[in-house]
């Protein structure tokens, strides 16, 4: 009866509560040792082990979720990931009491009781789920055209050439070997097959754009030298451009600003998502110096680069993009930076009754409930130094399996020890311990026991990896010297990511490989049936009776940049080891060769029809 008549006072000092009963602990059954090591998601809570001693200060350590322990050893560093920028500053703070919420809410009130009462209930408003399109049959052409539209190609026209004919301004006088000399503007048809080849790029991987050309027999590929030279291509990327804007301006995104606000907007003009969303923080590798470029100290990959925020869909749909660009970032707000993050994201998305699931850089007790007051569900891990914390459940110690939670309003923070301590914070359940089939690498059958929360966070994050996962598979991202290149080639990416599952989502459509998808939206980007028909199906080789008939003879060499009347080798003297010059050649030969007039002509085509 005492806890029935135990009021919760929001706002208040622990001076004005009086002195709850010691945390009531729940044990749940023994687990086996060898039913410990359950499903991938779950290895990701046991990186790091908390083995404290009864003398040392314990503290729990919050988990990130993307962290992945394969081989199932345990780590003995209790460190977070630390974000550090390149300005010696750091965007992940400690929130403090949001402005945007009630005077109630930012009291950051300290009570928390273990009351045991049923979650709100907030009744999804949302659009339905799908394209907001009259319903038909759309080919994989017609919904990458959603996204390179003709306005958006025509944008990326008018600011290419705009930047290239400034750059050459500021260079004055060109070299005679300068590649500027050789630009001519662009237009529509070359943009896209530009963007083409690029995306073909990511499917056949080379070390370099310049091995693409390469006429070499261990690198000849037709394909790209019958669509466009290697010069004109190179000279496309140097230019390629997205904003007009000169001199400093307020913003450091402004080279990308167009491309990220025409990703966003088509988006919200065009689906619907599922009621389940979910946000995640992608790198873009980059290495060079730039003052909002972040560093991971932990294992991964990539341990340099740009920060994104995106907010994906449970079938891995990437919903809106934000870039992290540090101190500068308009979002900066006093120190609430990953709370502003999110309610920026969830921005249009907010007081309609969708579920949120997010990691631990984002969590905290304020943040959940200002969610709580704009009918938005949350569920996620939780850092132990957050501020508003139930103090009494962080430095609780447990045994393994055992998990104990607290209550404040609608929030809800549950801690559970497996290998190291657990935090989740949700406002949509009421804790319980529920058993989860799992399969190990021996396909053998276990159950395993924990917490509701931190069994609905790890499905409800499985749609992020496979966003990630199809992403990664052909990707065209490529060391380069201006860092707003490789963030417009993602979201390029990110187009025809988001246009095949759009495709796979149509009914009576005949389901696609992610591959076939992309090869497929590169030919409609290329409009050459012509020169595809020849890649796919070279002609086959001459028979003997058909080398006899073909007509063979000798033409001049055409002239080159440096040479009006180049010359070269021939193929008969260089196989009698004797140097000599020829100014020409056979056509109509596969290869090509240079050749004297007379003999090396005669004895070359006798060899060949022999």
């Amino acid at each position: 009866m005492e806890h029935v008549q135990r009021k919760v006072i929001y706002g208040c000092t622990n001076e004005n509560v009086q002195q709850t009963a010691p945390p009531k602990l729940i044990i749940c059954n023994e687990i086996n040792e060898s039913e410990v090591n359950f499903e991938t998601w779950l290895n990701l809570l046991r990186t790091m082990d908390d083995d404290v001693s009864s003398n040392s200060s314990f503290e729990s350590v919050e988990i990130n979720s993307s962290d992945v322990n394969f081989s199932g050893v345990e780590s003995e560093s209790d460190d977070d990931d630390r974000i550090m920028y390149d300005s010696e500053s750091e965007n992940e703070v400690h929130d403090p009491p949001l402005s945007v919420q009630p005077s109630e809410t930012n009291a950051m009130c300290d009570v928390w009781t273990e009351l045991e009462q049923c979650p709100p209930y907030f009744k999804f408003r949302g659009e339905p789920r799908g394209l907001n399109l009259p319903a038909k049959l759309r080919t994989p052409g017609e919904l990458i055209d959603l996204f390179l539209s003709e306005e958006f190609i025509n944008m990326m026209v008018q600011k290419t050439n705009n930047y290239a004919a400034k750059v050459i301004k500021k260079k004055g006088m060109l070299g005679n070997s300068s590649r500027f000399l050789d630009w001519k503007e662009t237009n529509c048809e070359e943009m896209r097959k530009f963007w083409a080849l690029l995306l073909h790029m990511g499917i056949i991987n080379l070390p370099s754009v310049q091995h693409y050309w390469n006429t070499s027999h261990l690198y000849r590929l037709p394909f790209w030298k019958s669509n466009m030279t290697r010069n004109r291509f190179q000279i496309l990327l140097r230019f390629l451009h997205f904003s007009d804007k000169v001199g400093r301006t307020n913003t450091k995104l402004h080279k990308i600003e167009s491309l990220i606000k025409h990703f966003n907007s088509t988006m919200e003009r065009l689906y619907n998502p599922d009621k389940d969303l979910i946000i995640d923080d992608p790198m873009i590798m980059w290495r060079g110096r730039l003052t909002f470029r972040q560093d991971i100290k932990k294992n991964k990959k990539p341990k340099f680069g740009v920060k994104l925020y995106e907010l994906c869909e449970s079938n891995g749909a990437i919903i809106r993009i934000l870039v992290d660009c540090g101190k500068s970032d308009p979002l900066v707000n006093g120190r609430n930076y990953t709370t502003s993050v999110v309610l920026s994201l969830m921005d249009g998305f907010l007081d309609k009754g969708y579920a949120v699931y997010m990691d631990s850089f984002y969590t905290s007790v304020a943040l959940a409930s200002t969610l709580s007051l704009r009918t938005t569900h949350i569920c996620g891990t939780l850092r132990s130094s957050r501020q508003g914390n139930p103090k009494e459940l962080i430095k609780q110690k447990l045994k393994k399996g055992e998990h104990n939670w607290k209550r404040s309003g609608t929030v809800v923070v549950c801690k559970w020890r497996d290998r190291r301590h657990i935090l989740t914070i949700s406002n949509m359940h009421k804790i319980e311990m529920v058993e989860v089939v799992n399969q190990s690498e021996k396909l053998k059958i276990k159950l395993t026991t924990l917490p509701n929360v931190l069994r609905d966070y790890i499905t409800g994050m499985a749609g992020v990896d496979h966003s990630d996962q199809m992403m990664s598979y052909h990707s065209s991202l490529r060391k380069t010297l201006r860092w707003h290149k490789n963030i417009a080639i993602h979201i390029v990416e990110t187009m025809v990511h988001n246009a095949y599952i759009f495709y796979c989502q149509q009914p009576g459509v005949r389901p696609k490989r992610p591959l076939q998808f992309r090869e497929e939206v590169i030919l409609y980007l290329l409009d050459a049936k012509q020169n595809t028909i020849q890649v796919q199906s070279p002609p086959p080789a001459l028979n003997v009776a058909e080398k006899k008939s073909s007509l063979h003879y000798l033409d001049p060499l055409p002239p080159t940049r440096k040479k009006k009347g180049p010359t070269r080798q021939c193929k008969v003297c260089a196989q009698k080891n004797v140097r000599k010059e020829t100014r020409y050649y056979c056509p109509t030969c596969r290869n090509e060769p240079s050749l004297c007039i007379g003999l090396c002509y005669k004895t070359y085509h006798e060899k060949l029809l022999n």
